[in-house]
């Protein structure tokens, strides 16, 4: 019988589809595999109809889906909106689930190197984060950025979703390993910081491995290819703008009238790097604009959609930055560090790559040395 590693993503398609990834690369070295997922709420389809998809996609992985307990209608007759709430309500099941099957392994999803990721910044800082100002603020690894940047729910410290993320942080250092959907390339300074142990200065930080970037081949089920696709590859190179507002993305009609572009969340940054693109980047929610900062100021393979934090950026304003990128001596410049950032992509996974190296290292140091060694 196989070794097992189990995947347990968050809520959400943006979590589901690198654990799917990750899920290939461990299938590769002769493990079994295992996602094991929260039934969504009553009223979510997305979510269902993505896990139905990943599934008939990859028949090779077992999907398990955790039922959650029937609310408790005397506090609220509806699912709990808090994201932490409606995991907690699966903890039962998903504790009952693994002492079933006893997996080898057993791996849940975290951010890559992120300001949240430093718990004691936010105890230094004591006050919250949206009452300190526009001063920017520094945390190892990262660029300088305003508190702004920051996902809403940090700007209050006593946000109660905040609390929760804040709480899960602190615990990562008790973690055997914390696996990321990154390159070193990419985000070496930040890398370095974790493991230096400046995000947490007073423990041990536990062994970094970047395994990513984690994205999709473009497969579809049963190898059909999409008519879109078939239009895509008439088109000359570099002649189309793909507009992508990740799967919880939405405007309004007047915005969509004046648009193309990436909302900056991480699987879609990742996916632009693998293919080589600029990103012309419009942030909408959590951690995208950090992210933003990110890519236009330290790896520099994007541009800011100026005004995205107003009620409408006008359409004079996205047709300037696509023209700028397309034809400017500036988006000449950006296109080539993208391509580099491409090349170091695909290095690192490659057979001898750091990603393809810091995987053999997870797996050996889990005891799966067979499996390492293929």
């Amino acid at each position: 019988m196989r070794d097992t590693v189990v995947l347990h993503p968050g809520l959400g398609v943006c979590h589901l589809l690198p654990m799917v990834e990750l899920s290939g690369l461990f299938l590769r070295h002769g493990l079994a595999v295992t996602i094991v997922v929260v039934e969504s709420p009553a009223a979510s389809t997305d979510a269902s109809t993505a896990v139905a998809r990943a599934a008939e996609a990859n028949p090779s992985v077992n999907f398990h889906v955790l039922p959650l307990p029937p609310p408790d209608t005397t506090v609220s007759p509806e699912p709990p909106s808090d994201p932490f709430a409606l995991l907690r309500l699966a903890n039962a099941p998903l504790r009952d689930y693994l002492r079933s099957v006893a997996p080898s392994a057993s791996v849940r999803a975290l951010p890559a190197a992120s300001p949240s990721a430093c718990p004691h910044k936010q105890a230094e800082v004591n006050a919250s984060f949206g009452d300190i100002g526009d001063a920017p603020l520094c945390f190892p690894g990262v660029p300088p950025f305003i508190p702004t940047d920051l996902p809403e729910n940090a700007l209050d410290r006593d946000n109660k979703v905040y609390r929760k993320f804040m709480y899960t942080f602190e615990r990562v250092p008790a973690c055997h390993g914390i696996l990321v959907n990154t390159f070193e390339w990419l985000e070496a300074k930040a890398v370095t910081a974790l493991r230096d142990g400046a995000c947490v200065p007073d423990r041990p930080t536990p062994p970094v491995y970047c395994v990513g970037p984690l994205v999709s081949g473009g497969g579809e089920v049963k190898n059909t290819k999409h008519e879109c696709l078939a239009w895509l590859d008439a088109q000359p190179e570099n002649s189309v703008v793909l507009l992508c507002f990740g799967s919880m993305g939405s405007f309004p009609k007047k915005q969509l009238e004046a648009m193309f572009v990436t909302h900056c969340g991480w699987n879609s940054v990742l996916e632009g790097i693998a293919a080589g693109v600029p990103l012309l980047c419009w942030p909408l929610y959590a951690e995208q604009r950090l992210n933003k900062v990110f890519m236009v100021e330290e790896a520099r393979v994007g541009v800011e959609m100026a005004g995205y934090d107003r009620e409408v950026v006008t359409a004079e304003e996205v047709e300037a930055k696509v023209r700028g990128v397309m034809d400017s001596d500036d988006g000449r410049a950006l296109r080539v560090r993208a391509m580099v950032a491409k090349e170091k992509a695909l290095e690192a996974l490659q057979q001898g790559g750091t990603s393809h190296n810091a995987l053999l290292e997870f797996l050996a140091d889990l005891g799966f040395d067979d499996c390492a060694s293929h």
